[in-house]
């Protein structure tokens, strides 16, 4: 972020409820203290929220219930299934029992006393909120159980099983109901939204939710295994695409990927279609979905069908700037120029990352999406080995590679070359010597430069090759 920025704890934020002004932090809790600073009160360019806990939610005792109903039995159930394992597990069940009885207990304390405080939490984040007038970017931050586990001396960090029943995915609409209802009353919105890994079909649609994205200008978001999006999927569609639709004619800058933030992880099948995510516009061309104001769009970690993607792209007026960050086009027949070539022509730049695709010829008509295609199936794409035909209208930009080549070649090559070629020309004309060196000297002193340079020049071609990532520009 270019503005300042505060990252703050709404733990600490709902503790000051009781405040009839902004709240204020208590000069004897240091952690408080340190979580809120003056320009906080006053009002900041922006300011990233915090979400990092379950019990910060007006609506948690609900979802909380549902945890302890739900977890802690499958939870005993699986210790009790891995205790042949080994020595280490054999002991989990007996003294684990006592920890999560205990857990459950203190799980309900503070349950009631959330319910008890539900008024008082939503009237201090309003009056927040209203005390930052030029509030704009809101970020929603991952969330595991790691800490909590751990204070209840659980053994967390060998249970996968517990960190998916805790996830922040199963949260995450609580703090949008949240932190819309706060902005809703507060008469504050938000530009700028940055979102943890989410189910599409979890997130729900609600008054809070859609005023909380009507007015983004930027949306980043992960989606977790996003079967909503493939080919064959013929359930409902996802609610989150309600929400994509709230933000359509304002959204300028989106970004979003498969599961990216913390690790790549692709979908475990393919081929992923755009449309299914957000939904189709009748009376378009295509009636692919267009977002009117769209200038910089980003997808990382995804399998997608190529027709889909090319319609999608050819569809948005003002596209400006697009990223393809280990993107994969296995549809037969379609490759990365013609996605190059269907970048409308208010687009002037493109970058490619670990991207692949398909060689092969096009097939007609275009084949069906394959909703079992798998990223191993795919060629990697190489920007400088698979070099866009000139039609398509694009090439790649010098890379800092080829710039460091070009550098080295005119301070290291071209001023000894030149010098030599001096010290020649002196020799011939003189005698056949040059400050005492004979010309034949002098010849194999250039061949000698000659050489070392072809070899450097090699060695920068083959690491400019190797590259799998390149900019693209539009060719003159």
């Amino acid at each position: 972020m270019d503005s300042p920025a505060l990252l703050i704890s709404l733990v600490y934020i709902l503790a000051a409820n009781a405040a009839p002004t902004p709240p204020q932090p208590s000069p004897a809790d240091p952690d408080v203290r340190s979580s809120w600073s003056k320009e906080a009160i006053v009002g900041l360019t922006s300011v990233f929220v915090a979400v990092t806990g379950i019990l910060v939610t007006l609506m948690v005792s609900k979802k909380l219930r549902k945890c302890l109903r739900h977890f802690w039995p499958q939870y005993r159930d699986w210790v009790e299934e891995q205790a042949d394992a080994d020595a280490t597990q054999q002991v989990r069940p007996a003294r684990e029992l006592e920890l999560i009885a205990k857990a459950e207990l203190y799980w309900d304390a503070k349950v009631l006393e959330q319910q008890q405080a539900k008024a008082a939490n939503h009237a201090a984040l309003v009056r927040l909120f209203r005390s930052m007038p030029r509030l704009d970017n809101l970020q929603i931050m991952e969330w595991t159980c790691a800490r909590e586990l751990r204070e209840h001396g659980i053994d967390w960090t060998i249970d996968a099983e517990v960190e998916c029943q805790f996830a922040d995915t199963e949260i995450l609409n609580q703090h949008i109901a949240t932190l819309g209802r706060a902005l809703g009353e507060a008469g504050t919105s938000i530009r700028h939204l940055l979102l943890p890994t989410v189910y599409g079909r979890s997130i729900m649609r609600s008054p809070a939710a859609n005023y909380l994205f009507s007015t983004l200008t930027s949306l980043s978001f992960d989606l977790h295994d996003p079967a909503e999006m493939l080919g064959d999927y013929d359930e409902q569609p996802p609610s989150f695409r309600t929400l994509i639709q709230c933000a359509r004619h304002t959204l300028e800058n989106l970004e979003f990927s498969n599961l990216f933030a913390y690790r790549l992880e692709y979908s475990r099948r393919g081929e992923h279609l755009l449309e299914k995510l957000w939904g189709h516009e009748p009376g378009t061309a295509n009636e692919a979905f267009v977002f009117p104001r769209l200038r910089k769009l980003k997808l990382v970690s995804f399998i997608l069908y190529t027709p889909s993607l090319i319609m999608f792209l050819q569809s948005q007026p003002v596209l400006e700037e697009v990223t393809f960050r280990h993107i994969y086009l296995p549809t037969q027949g379609y490759g990365w120029p013609e996605v190059a070539a269907a970048l409308p022509s208010s687009c002037q730049s493109f970058h490619m990352d670990s991207c692949g695709g398909q060689s092969t010829a096009r097939a007609h008509p275009d084949p069906p999406p394959d909703s079992n295609i798998e990223q191993s199936q795919i060629e990697p794409f190489n920007p400088y080995n698979h070099q866009f035909p000139k039609s398509c209208g694009w090439r790649v930009r010098k890379s800092c590679l080829e710039r460091e080549a070009e550098k080295y070649i005119v301070e290291h090559y071209k001023p000894y070359k030149d010098r030599i070629a001096e010290q020649i020309g002196s020799a011939q004309s003189g005698g056949e010597k040059y400050m005492g060196a004979p010309l034949g000297e002098l010849l194999e002193q250039e061949v000698e430069l000659d050489r070392a340079m072809a070899a450097k020049v090699r060695e920068f071609k083959e690491r400019i090759e190797s590259q799998n990532h390149a900019d693209y520009e539009r060719c003159s």
